[in-house]
């Protein structure tokens, strides 16, 4: 794991001095390669349509029980963290 991981971080330093839009184009390459994907899976499995755009709307049990807010919450500042937001504006900076 850790020969992948150092191999990945080597090869994005790599791509990263030929510039960042070949960099942002292999990112937006593997991220619509999920996306089709995922698409590709709710076709294939065929679900109960109403239940899926339910599951899109917000309850207000998620909100009074504390787990599962809790749960979000962490999702969440998992996701946004300050490092990666720091990385980002100094990606924009440079095209300024």
């Amino acid at each position: 794991g850790i020969v992948i991981t150092a191999f990945d971080t080597l090869l994005i330093l790599a791509l990263q001095n030929r510039g960042f839009r070949r960099l942002e184009a292999i990112m937006l390459a593997l991220v619509a390669t999920i996306g089709v994907c995922f698409f590709i899976e709710l076709v294939l499995i065929k679900p109960y349509w109403p239940d899926v755009l339910s599951g899109f709307t917000p309850s207000l049990s998620a909100i009074s029980d504390a787990a599962p807010l809790y749960l979000a919450i962490g999702i969440l500042g998992a996701t946004v963290m300050p490092h990666n937001l720091y990385l980002h504006t100094s990606i924009v900076q440079t095209r300024l």
